[in-house]
């Protein structure tokens, strides 16, 4: 579809969706008919000038401002169309050879009212770019834009549901996530892509069905080898590139590492009979043109004529033909490697969406044969941080796990990247407590699948004391990074597989005051309790000092809750004084923040705030950030009953700025609303919407007001409900724009 016709057809879209005429609009922009007709047909080409001072006001009032914008960067790219457009036109049709098949099926995908596309094929041919050209389309014509969930590296068809709601940056609560999923899409006007849905047809083909059918503005574009068989569903079958478009690619994918080649006719013929080879298939031609430089074009043709590998041929003989064609682009290609490299790619398999380059190099695989099978397209380096990370192609990752498999190295591999995992979980724990905190939470989430698959496959392995060690050394990762349902039901299995093991019994009072932690931040109060008991009695027996410390302080937050606050201070001030002795200043700092807590609960706010600050301090010596901005809400809570304002809107603000960095729900949420608080007599408008953020953001996430802080809430609630803005879908994208919005026409951000 070319940049005219795009702009026609958004414009078209929006005159529809302002319920004008091609007259109504002419009248409103001040301009002919036949202007607004051939701007549509994309028989006249808009100017940028003419959207920003005619069109654009026209619309304003029924059509959303991004669109606008977008028709105003369609109009810009339209005039005038540069040769740098247009090559970048042409680079676009020669990677995908599609240019007629984008058109028509963005055309079919908008037009449908089943709202559902299915495009699907052998792997390989071509389906997830196809795919995310038709996404570039339509984009524009959604006003909440389009959403793009890559399902590839779900090991489980139940974590499918959680994926989306991740790619949609929804905050995780206690509900199912196909329920807020719903909640959430039913008010969006969005596209949703979802790539690699072949593994979950069956089980998640009734979310697809549920979420057409609750939320009527939604379509969804996906990829899969197989059709879903809904009745909404239309479905593509994408055929492989024609000829010319695939001796095309394959020059294209030579030029990016010989940006100056030209082959000759007599080479043009080769490369044609490698395309006729290798059945259009755009994966392999990109496989094998990696090639070109290190053998002859005639080499290469040998090779995918004769050089087969027999190794997986009973297995591929049980696919389907198109399958089998995929495995033997792909044998062609792993034939090709070296010794080394075959062995590095069988083992980078075992990584569940990729891995750091030290994580690969505990398997034995050094960086410059990494970098090898990067050059030959077979792995992906992207960066990482301070490094690069390690990812293979979903259908290269499938076949390396068979060779892996059938060279019965499957489980050695599987060991050591549940060491790794062991290893990388206990270097971040102390990290999560200290200075550095931010950028080890970071770090942890990119590998939180594989952390996932390691426990399982300890489980299995009957190694549980290793499932163990990684959950205990994680307990503040999943805390601060809101991982609570998924790791939840991992700890029961753990727990039930244990009572066959030998467990160190110190080890053990660490893995209940865990799965105390995480219970606690359910909100489920009465396993809080029995965990943080058995720990107590478990670390006691065994001669442990500091895991008892913990556990009195779980049982003393629980006592404070429940109001039992002559407990709470025996609990509390007990922890304070065996973490002081172990010298763990910030179990100290925990401490003394409850201490803080009963003490304002009391009415002794001098008291209070004398707790607060020295747990700030002590927060502050290890620098845990997501405690530290815990620490400065309760400052500001006691600022605000002291009446003292603008002290609790410099130290709330300082919590929340922290809270959004770290994503914790719990912590944006409190400190949204006491901020409300701080500013309300001198701007309630202000206040309500910051009050209404955090509802919003409650709503969205299940964080739910701890009894010791029910009091203040409801007397809040009580004036700003009337003037809080609406609770609307919410993530951390959209809060993070929202916040600072508010905070700027406040003039106290």
């Amino acid at each position: 579809m070319s940049t005219a016709a795009n702009f026609g057809e958004l414009l078209r879209h929006l005159r529809k969706r302002a319920g004008m005429t091609q007259g109504g609009l002419a009248a409103k922009a001040g301009c002919s008919v036949t202007l607004i007709s051939a701007l549509e047909t994309g028989q006249r080409r808009p100017t940028a000038e003419m959207v920003r001072t005619q069109l654009s006001p026209a619309l304003a009032a029924a059509v959303d401002a991004r669109q606008l914008n977008r028709l105003q960067e369609l109009a810009a790219a339209a005039e005038p169309y540069s040769a740098s457009t247009a090559a970048h036109d042409t680079a676009v049709n020669v990677l995908l050879g599609r240019g007629a098949e984008i058109d028509a099926l963005a055309q079919r995908l908008m037009n449908h009212p089943g709202r559902l596309l299915t495009l699907i094929g052998p792997p390989g041919v071509g389906k997830t770019s196809l795919a995310q050209s038709i996404v570039r389309v339509v984009t524009p014509f959604h006003a909440d834009g389009a959403c793009i969930v890559w399902l590839g590296d779900l090991n489980s068809a139940e974590l499918a549901p959680a994926a989306i709601a991740s790619a949609l940056g929804l905050v995780e609560d206690n509900r199912p996530p196909e329920v807020r999923l719903s909640e959430q899409l039913r008010r969006r006007e969005m596209l949703l892509f979802l790539d690699n849905f072949d593994n979950l047809i069956g089980t998640q083909t009734a979310l697809v069905a549920d979420l057409l059918k609750a939320c009527p503005r939604l379509r969804i574009l996906m990829t899969s080898r197989t059709r879903l068989k809904l009745r909404a569903e239309q479905t593509i079958q994408v055929p492989p590139l024609d000829r010319r478009s695939a001796v095309e690619l394959f020059i294209a994918r030579v030029r990016n590492h010989q940006p100056g080649y030209a082959p000759t006719p007599a080479e043009q013929a080769v490369i044609d009979e490698l395309c006729r080879q290798l059945d259009g298939l755009p994966l392999a031609i990109e496989l094998i043109a990696a090639h070109v430089g290190e053998m002859t074009l005639e080499e290469l043709l040998a090779h995918v004529r004769t050089d087969r590998l027999a190794l997986l041929g009973k297995r591929a003989a049980r696919l389907h033909p198109e399958q089998r064609t995929l495995t033997a682009a792909l044998q062609h290609s792993y034939a090709l490697l070296t010794p080394a490299e075959q062995r590095a790619l069988r083992l980078l398999s075992v990584f569940n969406g990729g891995a750091t380059l030290d994580g690969v190099a505990t398997l034995g695989v050094d960086p410059p044969v990494v970098q090898a099978l990067a050059d030959k397209s077979l792995v992906r380096l992207e960066s990482a941080g301070d490094g690069r990370r390690v990812r293979l192609l979903e259908t290269v990752r499938d076949y390396a796990t068979l060779l892996l498999t059938a060279a019965g190295e499957f489980d050695a591999a599987q060991q050591r990247r549940l060491a790794w995992c062991v290893a990388l979980a206990e270097t971040a724990a102390p990290q999560l407590h200290r200075a550095e905190q931010t950028r080890w939470l970071q770090r942890l989430e990119a590998e939180r699948y594989n952390f996932f698959t390691a426990i399982h496959f300890s489980i299995t392995q009957c190694d549980i004391v290793s499932a163990i060690r990684i959950v205990v050394a994680l307990r503040h990762f999943f805390v601060a990074r809101s991982h609570l349902a998924e790791i939840a039901p991992w700890l029961d299995i753990i727990e039930q597989e244990a009572r066959n093991s030998e467990i160190d019994p110190i080890l053990w009072a660490r893995f209940l005051n865990c799965k105390g932690t995480i219970a606690f931040y359910r909100a489920e109060y009465d396993l809080a309790n029995a965990c943080f008991k058995a720990a107590f009695v478990a670390a006691t027996q065994a001669g442990d000092r500091r895991e008892p410390a913990y556990a009195r302080d779980g049982l003393g937050v629980l006592a404070a809750n429940s109001g039992d606050l002559h407990l709470a201070r025996i609990f509390s001030q007990t922890s304070l004084e065996q973490a002081t002795m172990v010298g763990d200043d910030w179990l100290a700092g925990i401490a003394l923040m409850n201490l803080g807590e009963i003490a304002r609960m009391e009415g002794d706010l001098d008291a209070a705030t004398t707790h607060y600050r020295t747990s700030l301090e002590r927060l502050q010596r290890v620098g845990d950030s997501h405690f530290i901005a815990v620490a400065e809400i309760n400052l500001g809570q006691v600022h605000l009953l002291q009446s003292e304002p603008a002290q609790a809107e410099a130290v709330l603000k300082q919590a929340l700025m922290a809270g959004l960095q770290i994503e914790s729900a719990q912590v944006v949420a409190s400190a949204l609303e006491k901020l409300a608080d701080a500013v309300l007599e001198r701007n309630a408008a202000v206040a309500g919407r910051l009050f209404g953020l955090a509802q919003g953001l409650r709503q969205a996430s299940g964080a739910t007001v701890q009894p010791v802080d029910q009091h203040d809430y409801a007397r809040l609630a009580a004036r700003l409900q009337p003037a809080s803005a609406p609770a609307s879908r919410l993530d951390w994208r959209t809060l993070r724009a929202a916040v600072e919005s508010t905070l700027e026409q406040a003039t106290i951000g």
